[in-house]
């Protein structure tokens, strides 16, 4: 279709006729091309051509029949489609003319610009010798590049114009040297309108938007996404399209002239999201949760689903896409399908996953069967369950595991149960199976049936017992579990199984010292209570005098006697001859003791009496008077003085020039020298450090002595404090409340209200530092602050008192009661509560010798803390308020 006519005026000089020769199958040698290196002749301007009115430029490039205006009012084909050989020529209104104008369209450049010279068929016509044209593919090559003057002048990249040559007698052939000549009538053409067209030039994953370009009529606009554009003159537009979604975006772009819709495309836009590819695997150890892994977009957050609730989320890696997590236990038998989702950049991503976890089977149990009447003795149980899951047995209502087993390969797993009692009884078994998956199972026996019996023969009901292990003694029903259990918190103290006979024995798991006792006896729920009291040991009393020595000469004065004996013992000095008491004192924590007779004693033969408790000892000895010399005189340290660790200095007077010694007053040892000087002054010090104690030194010139006793204080010790158990914010059994924890050794330590100030308990710390304290009343369920003070320290310990959770009872699993090990650590293992705290103590002094704490499914293990050599031992284990008391060998 052309545009409306155009006239176009010419530009000064004539119009040159013009020919093409070359086409599509046409010899290179019949177009010509001449140069333009001569001025050509001066040609008038016709008068049709002078008398056209100026026409409007054409806007882009020209499409029309390729006709050039010859002089003489005649134009030529350029080209002609239906034989590329075949000049024609012709006047306006001649049939030649509208052969011309009906011939197919040829593109030019645009008026005053350069380009291609385009046919229908897509060829370019192409200036490649002195005097050969010809059509060939487009390549962009110069040779292929054609001006356009602003007045259709056609001249190639040489600056050549076209001539006519031909052999049909109608044209004769001319050389034109000049380009003038070859100019496209115009009135012919009209603007090039490029099919509309849309394409994607580029994309932003992160702004989430396309540049989008294309072709259409130019001055039409282009709508997409909100956007638009006006289409240029060459037909060209470009817009950026934003706000686009992940994964497929179809975006309509819209073509519209006058406002009006004349053509429409749709572009795909991919924004795509990696997608999820996940699987669960289970970790060998059955204790552990299932682990969904795999690749999801990077960066992503993956979001797992079942039954409409999220139960775990991962964040896929940004740069590998990696994700991984753990899923909870379902707590159920079979397969479990899981929804994965995910989240990209705050926007939900299409294309959710599943993704299916076989648990395995559920723990059953096949022998005994339920209601079965079992006459007592061992009882076998076996069922069916998940491959290498482990299996607990319990009994309803009785703290602590039975048996353990694990289930084969075969899916069956078994254990017999020994000396089970003919009554009624619920058992059950706990399976944890692959990804720590739980499922329980319940069997009942003698439905209906009771028959228990408990006696508790020793220690009969009162009775006085020495410190140590407390052995108790019955009768019950046989194979009935026996329970020794504290009254005040409920805790397991002993247990033991009746013999066949009926006959039972339990020790108390740990010794005992002085106080007063109530132990109840448990068999099911039958109970006796028992009190009895363990009496304090007496004291083996011992005694040594070390001075004066047998029938040793004294001075006059104050006679003072030393010596040993058990630790705060009582000390006393008496006549022989009428046993009234001549002096008093206290042996220290060492087994020293000092004491002075109450009187001076003058000169004579005398025989004391020195007692502890029953103990004496007679000591014989002479106060004789001496020459009288320049009294000895001790100025320091004072009589009783306390004095600072490190070397003392003694300090006093005597005979001018005299010797002063200074000697233990125990074993006579020589601790320090000098001598007076003119004046009778003397200063001696000690030649050694001494420690904190209480300390009798003698000082002795010639036959003169004056002992002196001083103290030795400690250094003040910083106080230390922390306390070890309860835990902060722990949850403890409704009773008395034990405190642990370490100071400076023999800090005193107190327990105090938060409330009134009130003393709650109190203890010592011994010289390892470690202390504990119970508190002096039973705490009921609630929540409590109690202060734990060392001097100015102070700890507040937050807790809760609650009734117990049997949850799971603790079991040890290794070593065996009455095991043998190999000498060196020893490793406990077994079940508790997921989480406690599992210690193991001394059964003599409660000391902690290891620790662990119980994993997710129960499973601990604990190793001593020093290596154990070849003895027997019996080591307490402690979880919260369980304790179970494994005797072993060391060999």
């Amino acid at each position: 279709m052309f545009a409306k006519p155009i006239k176009l005026r010419a530009a000064g000089v004539g119009l040159t006729a013009l020919m093409l020769l070359t086409g599509a199958g046409m010899s290179p040698a019949s177009a010509t091309v001449v140069e333009d290196s001569t001025p050509p002749a001066p040609v008038a301007e016709t008068a049709e051509a002078a008398a056209a009115p100026a026409a409007a430029p054409i806007q882009g490039r020209l499409k029309g029949p390729f006709v050039i205006y010859q002089e003489n009012g005649k134009y030529h084909m350029g080209i002609y489609p239906k034989s590329p050989g075949l000049n024609i020529v012709g006047q306006k209104g001649t049939s030649a003319f509208a052969e011309m104008v009906a011939a197919k369209d040829y593109t030019f450049p645009a008026l005053g610009t350069s380009g291609e010279v385009r046919s229908e068929s897509g060829l370019c016509l192409a200036d490649v010798s002195t005097l050969s044209l010809r059509l060939e593919s487009c390549n962009g090559s110069t040779t292929q590049r054609w001006n356009v003057d602003p007045y259709g002048l056609l001249t190639s990249y040489k600056n050549r114009g076209l001539i006519a040559h031909g052999s049909s007698g109608e044209v004769t052939p001319k050389a034109y040297y000049t380009s003038s000549k070859s100019r496209l009538v115009l009135e012919l053409m009209g603007p090039e309108t490029p099919p509309f067209d849309a394409k994607i030039d580029n994309t932003n994953n992160v702004q989430r938007s396309a540049v989008i370009s294309g072709h259409g009529t130019p001055g039409a606009t282009v709508t997409a996404g909100g956007q638009s554009a006006t289409i240029n003159k060459d037909g060209e537009w470009t817009l950026t399209v934003s706000g686009l979604a992940l994964g497929e975006n179809r975006v309509l772009v819209e073509h519209r002239e006058n406002g009006a819709v004349t053509d429409s495309a749709t572009l795909v836009i991919d924004f795509s999201v990696v997608a999820i590819d996940a699987s669960v695997a289970f970790p060998a150890d059955v204790s552990q949760r299932a682990v969904l892994s795999g690749t999801a977009h990077p960066g992503g957050e993956v979001t797992v689903w079942q039954g409409g609730s999220m139960i775990a989320s991962a964040v896929a890696d940004r740069t590998t896409g990696a994700f991984s997590t753990e899923l909870p236990a379902p707590n159920a038998a079979g397969g479990q399908v899981y929804t994965l989702k995910q989240t990209v950049e705050n926007q939900q991503a299409p294309g959710e996953v599943d993704v299916h976890a076989d648990f395995g089977s559920a723990v059953s149990i096949e022998t005994p069967v339920n209601n079965l009447i079992h006459n007592g003795g061992d009882l076998r149980f076996q069922g069916r369950g998940v491959a290498g899951g482990r299996v607990l047995l319990s009994e309803d209502g009785r703290p602590g595991v039975l048996e353990v087993a694990t289930v084969g390969s075969n899916g069956i797993w078994s254990m017999t149960l020994p000396n089970v009692p003919n009554k009624n009884i619920r058992y059950s078994v706990e399976q944890t199976g692959r990804g720590a998956n739980v499922t329980t199972a319940k069997v009942e026996i003698n439905p209906g049936v009771t028959s228990e019996k408990l006696e508790v023969t020793t220690p009969a009901q009162g009775a006085t017992l020495q410190p140590g292990t407390v052995i108790f003694k019955g009768t019950a029903n046989a194979g009935a579990n026996i329970e020794l259990r504290s009254n005040l918190t409920g805790a397991v103290l002993g247990t033991a199984v009746a013999a066949s006979d009926g006959t039972w024995t339990a020790q108390v798991n740990r010794p005992l010292g002085a106080g007063a006792y109530n132990i109840l006896v448990h068999n099911g729920a039958l109970q006796v209570a028992r009190s009895f009291t363990v009496e304090a040991p007496a004291p083996v009393e011992t005694l040594t005098v070390k001075s004066p020595a047998q029938g040793e000469v004294l001075l006059p004065g104050i006679v003072t006697f030393t010596g040993t004996a058990n630790p705060g013992a009582t000390i006393e000095l008496r006549s022989n001859v009428s046993g009234g008491l001549l002096g008093s004192g206290t042996a220290t924590a060492q087994g020293n003791w000092a004491v002075d007779v109450n009187r001076q004693l003058g000169a004579g033969d005398y025989v004391l009496v020195v007692k502890n408790g029953q103990v004496k000892v007679e000591r014989a000895f002479t106060v004789r008077a001496a020459h009288v010399d320049a009294p000895l005189v001790v100025t320091a340290p004072a009589q009783n003085a306390t004095v600072a660790p490190g070397k003392v200095t003694f300090a006093g007077t005597a005979e001018p020039g005299a010797t002063v010694e200074i000697k233990s007053n125990i074993t006579g040892a020589l601790l320090g020298t000098g001598t007076a000087n003119q004046a009778g002054s003397w200063v001696i010090d000690l030649n050694r450090q001494l420690g904190a104690d209480n300390y009798s030194l003698r000082v002795v010139t010639g036959n003169q002595r004056v002992d002196r006793q001083f103290t030795v204080a400690a250094p003040p010790a910083e106080a230390r404090l922390s306390v070890a158990t309860p835990a902060e914010g722990s949850r403890v059994n409704p009773g008395v409340v034990i405190f642990t924890g370490t100071s400076n050794p023999g800090a005193k330590i107190e327990l105090r209200s938060n409330v009134t100030g009130a003393l709650l308990g109190e203890t010592t710390a011994s010289a390892a530092g470690s202390w504990s304290a119970a508190m002096t009343r039973p705490l009921a369920a609630g929540n409590y602050v109690v202060f734990v003070k060392n001097g100015a320290v102070q700890v507040d310990r937050a807790f809760t008192v609650a009734e117990p959770q049997v949850d799971k009872p603790l079991i040890v699993a290794s070593p065996a009661q009455n095991a043998t090990v190999n000498p060196g650590p020893v490793t406990f293992t077994g079940t508790a509560n997921p989480g406690i705290l599992v210690e193991l103590r001394s059964n003599v002094n409660g000391l902690v010798l290891g620790s662990g704490t119980a994993d997710a499914s129960g499973y601990w293990t604990a190793t001593t803390n020093q290596q154990l050599g070849v003895a027997s031992y019996v080591i307490v284990v402690k979880a919260g308020n369980q304790e179970v008391q494994r005797a072993f060998q060391v060999r």
